[in-house]
């Protein structure tokens, strides 16, 4: 069974095979058709979907299928860039955009696979280079509102290493003000206080 979650500001959409009663402030609502989907979707498009809500049927994988039908897809990549400094403690790459602090990262382009378009967006939105990926990260989705329609974007993660001896420099061009290193315990902090997409989503991987 796998479970799917998708940030909607600042409430959290869960698609499951069943309903979860347990948790608090959880509305559970049985989706059995395409009506009842689009009767769910236009309520987020209306902006009436505060609470987390746990959409379940017989079949997540269908019903997320079902779910991502009403959106325009988009797929991004980004990176998250360490750095050791020290036995057990490293540095980690953070940009700040729109007044959030964030990780590199951008839609994927045409020809590109998600690992190099990772690499593509650290470099050109913090100029550091000489990137190796170590590992894939959980991937993220999130709705929003774009010129009026309504996106469903995942963004692929990965994990990187750098040996690169640039200064970080943000690409103001794409609204970012401030790139930089951050010591481990900074950057976790700083996560647990940014989109909620990105303080759970890297949970597991911060231990916070």
């Amino acid at each position: 069974m796998q479970m799917y979650k998708v940030f909607n500001n600042g409430s959290l959409i869960i698609i499951n095979s069943k309903a979860i009663y347990n948790e608090n402030n959880l509305m559970n609502l049985r989706i059995d058709n395409e009506k009842d989907m689009i009767a769910f979707t236009e309520k987020i498009f209306s902006k009436k979907i505060t609470v987390d809500t746990l959409l379940y049927s017989d079949n997540e994988n269908q019903l997320f299928e079902l779910f991502k039908s009403q959106f325009k897809i988009i797929y991004a990549a980004g990176g998250v860039v360490n750095k050791p400094i020290s036995e057990g403690d490293k540095l980690i790459l953070l940009i700040k955009r729109l007044g959030f602090w964030d990780f590199p990262k951008g839609k994927i382009e045409k020809g590109e696979d998600p690992a190099m378009a990772a690499i593509r967006e650290v470099i050109e939105e913090t100029s550091i280079d000489k990137l190796q990926i170590k590992k894939e990260l959980p991937s993220t989705w999130h709705i929003y509102e774009l010129k009026g329609k309504w996106v469903l974007k995942k963004t692929y993660w990965y994990e990187m290493t750098t040996s690169s001896k640039n200064i970080p420099s943000p690409q103001t061009e794409e609204d970012i003000e401030i790139a930089e290193w951050r010591i481990s315990d900074e950057a976790e902090e700083l996560m647990n206080q940014s989109y909620r997409s990105l303080k759970e989503g890297f949970k597991e991987y911060f231990n916070y």
